[in-house]
């Protein structure tokens, strides 16, 4: 796992790209259409990326998800409310902040990740979690 994360970092400082992308890159270079058994594997990592950079962090690792699944695994978008309930039981994702972006749409940093047909499509395929979780 450390060597992920020093690639990561090695990565990151060569190519000068903002925090966004760590993410971006992280769930590309981490995962397959095999999210939901080898996520506990990444947790961890994915926790202490998310702690560093806040709401932010939550923010972009879920525009980073959208792009996962609606990009490359749309035949697993079943999966994203396990995975979704997997990641707040880690704390990856907290309650208010799935709550809050559930309601409404997240305030838009500057990131080249949003994409709000994708933002609208992952709440439709959580509406039952969410549910759950309010």
């Amino acid at each position: 796992m450390s060597e992920i994360s020093d690639e990561i970092k090695s990565i990151k400082i060569a190519s000068a790209f903002k925090e966004d992308l760590k993410f971006y890159v992280c769930v590309f270079a981490l995962f397959d259409k095999t999210i939901i058994k080898t996520y506990p594997l990444y947790a961890e990592l994915l926790h202490k990326y998310v702690q560093k950079d806040g709401d932010l962090g939550m923010q972009y690792l879920l525009y980073s998800l959208q792009h996962f699944f609606y990009e490359e695994h749309q035949e697993i978008v079943s999966h994203i409310p396990t995975l979704l309930k997997l990641m707040y039981d880690d704390d990856v994702f907290s309650e208010t902040f799935l709550c809050n972006w559930s309601e409404e749409a997240l305030a838009e940093p500057e990131s080249q990740l949003f994409n709000p047909a994708y933002d609208h499509k992952m709440k439709q395929h959580s509406k039952e979690f969410l549910t759950w979780l309010k």
